[in-house]
């Protein structure tokens, strides 16, 4: 919670004065958490930023404060801290990231008069210059479980986003094992086809033959002649000579062997970084991910089982496409009280047609064997949504009250659906 408010410190109203000068012994004037005046919304994040940037994590016995860069309200229902950690591993800032989140929820459970309702927490770490580098959104309720002392269930419940340096690196090194290991096991289906049994040594050149035996040699203390073993024992470059050499065996999967050789290029000096632990940047996981893209989605027009790790990666990436998509786009409402009919029903005909854009966006994406059901289920609550939402405007603009309120309660019934569906299946996937 937050410690007594110094005579010297800044005032919590946001004026900008010492305390002593401003509100200090105005006790009917000055607006307090544990009062029952109300805060402006302003005010509310201007006081929570005050009372943040007074708390200290411990590290080696020193204590350090909170570095806050932002309180804001987010989405209407959501309050939004933005903060610059003192830690750079992911599991650290984690750390951090629930201080954070457990301090906000009791203050808020412990202020009686809030101006606005919150229902959700979102927690932003920056590094200095600005770049964000891991998100956390979780509701209230499981907030709460860090001050029960229950962080491995906050962990599982909370959604968060990571870019951290340690991230970054981890991330690099899984999407380059996966993108070698794909064109390995193309590499074995293509020339067993174009060649036969005997593809190893028909299909390869000496130079690579020779150290893929050497290297399996060395790490096994034995020998073979199985091009499915030796093909692991090769590195990125030899695999891209393999393929051009045998580009007529391979172009029905890349139609441009220029374009290829550039993919594999930019890849390769990204991996000469990531295996020597140099700082893999947020522009560089950017362009793996792109490269990453391109080439297994080529891999899978052709073979689609050897790349079922990149279709559910890519379902990911949709999926929180089109949720930000959805999230920036609704306008929010309360659908207990319309005092301007007329502007009320613009407002449900935007969400309506942003529901159906939804559901279109969705109805395209490439689902993976086993996320199927959950896919539909997600289509088919929006789909439910959008019925509803036409209903309350159908009875709204024929002024029949009494099947508008009808019409609300099972909007509301649906709507709840969204947000347990959100908590239990569709954050726990991304």
């Amino acid at each position: 919670m937050a410690k007594k408010i110094g005579r010297n410190a800044p005032c919590p109203c946001g004026s900008g004065k010492k305390y002593k000068k401003c509100c200090l012994g105005k006790e009917a004037s000055t607006p307090s958490a544990g009062t029952d005046s109300v805060l402006s919304v302003t005010q509310f994040c201007q006081f929570i930023e005050w009372g943040l940037k007074q708390q200290s994590f411990d590290f080696k016995q020193s204590e350090q404060k909170i570095r806050v860069k932002s309180v804001k309200l987010l989405n209407n229902m959501a309050l939004s801290c933005e903060f610059y950690p003192y830690a750079t591993t992911s599991a650290d800032i984690k750390v951090e990231i629930g201080g954070i989140m457990s301090f906000l929820a009791v203050f808020l459970k412990d202020t009686p008069s809030l101006p606005i309702t919150i229902n959700d927490l979102a927690v932003s770490a920056y590094t200095t210059d600005d770049e964000q580098i891991m998100y956390a959104m979780s509701s209230i309720a499981t907030a709460e479980l860090i001050t029960q002392e229950k962080p491995l269930e906050w962990l599982a419940n909370t959604y968060f986003q990571d870019a951290s340096e340690d991230f970054r690196q981890s991330r690099a090194k899984t999407l380059i094992s996966e993108i070698e290991n794909a064109l390995r096991k193309m590499i074995c289906d293509v020339l067993l086809t174009a060649y036969g049994a005997n593809w190893w040594d028909v299909a390869i050149g000496s130079n690579i033959k020779n150290n893929a035996q050497s290297a399996y040699q060395n790490q096994t203390g034995a020998s073979t002649s199985d091009g499915e073993k030796l093909v692991y024992y090769t590195y990125l470059l030899q695999l891209k000579t393999v393929i051009v050499q045998n580009w007529t065996a391979f172009n029905h999967i890349f139609p441009d062997q220029t374009q290829f050789t550039q993919w594999i290029n930019a890849l390769n000096q990204i991996r000469r970084d990531e295996a020597h632990n140099r700082p893999i940047t947020a522009i560089i996981l950017t362009n793996l991910e792109q490269l990453y893209s391109d080439i297994l989605e080529n891999i899978a027009k052709v073979y689609p089982d050897i790349v079922s790790k990149y279709l559910v990666s890519n379902w990911h990436l949709q999926l929180q496409n089109i949720a930000t998509a959805y999230a920036q786009g609704w306008k929010p409402f309360h659908v207990k009280e319309f005092t301007d009919i007329p502007q009320t029903i613009v407002t449900f005909k935007d969400n309506i047609k942003l529901l159906e854009n939804t559901e279109t966006r969705l109805l395209s994406v490439v689902v993976p064997p086993g996320k199927k059901d959950l896919h539909g289920d997600f289509i088919k609550i929006f789909n439910e949504m959008r019925k509803r939402l036409s209903d309350v405007v159908l009875h709204l603009e024929a002024n029949n009250f009494e099947e508008v309120k009808r019409s609300v309660v099972a909007y509301d019934v649906v709507n709840k659906k969204v947000a347990e569906f959100k908590e239990k299946a569709f954050l726990s996937e991304l």
